[in-house]
C-alpha cells in the first residue's frame, strides 16, 4: 500500500490506440464493435499501486465517491536498455505501469 495516495494516478495516457479505446462506444459501422457498451480510459499509475487503490482514487477524483468503475486491468511495461553518449554510460528507462479502467455502461469521464 502506498502512503501517499495522491501519487497513485500520474496522468491520463493519450496515444492513438487509447483514443480508439475511448471512442469505441460511438462506432456504429462494425457489428462487433457495436456490442462494446462501456468506455475505457488508460492512466499511467505508480508502479507499486494495487488495483483497489487505483479504483478508489479514480472514483474519488472523477466520480465523487460513487461506484462507477467496472473493471481495472494493469500492465507493467518492461524496462528498455539505453546507452548514453559515452559507451560506458548504460542505463534503463523508468518503470511504467498502465491501468486500463473500464467504466460502467452510461458512465463517462469529462475532462475540463
Amino acid at each position: 500500500m502506498i502512503d501517499d495516495q495522491k501519487g497513485i494516478l500520474r496522468t491520463l495516457y493519450v496515444t492513438e490506440k487509447t483514443q480508439m479505446l475511448q471512442n469505441l462506444v460511438e462506432k456504429e459501422s462494425n457489428k462487433s464493435i457495436k456490442s462494446f457498451s462501456s468506455h475505457k480510459y488508460v492512466f499511467l499509475v505508480h508502479p507499486r499501486s494495487k488495483k483497489y487503490e487505483i479504483k478508489k482514487m479514480i472514483e474519488s477524483c472523477y466520480f465523487c465517491g460513487e461506484s462507477s468503475v467496472l473493471k481495472i486491468n494493469t500492465i507493467v511495461m518492461p524496462r528498455k536498455k539505453k546507452r548514453g553518449r559515452r559507451r560506458s554510460a548504460a542505463g534503463e528507462t523508468a518503470l511504467v505501469k498502465k491501468a486500463v479502467v473500464t467504466l460502467k455502461p452510461g458512465k463517462d469521464i469529462v475532462f475540463a
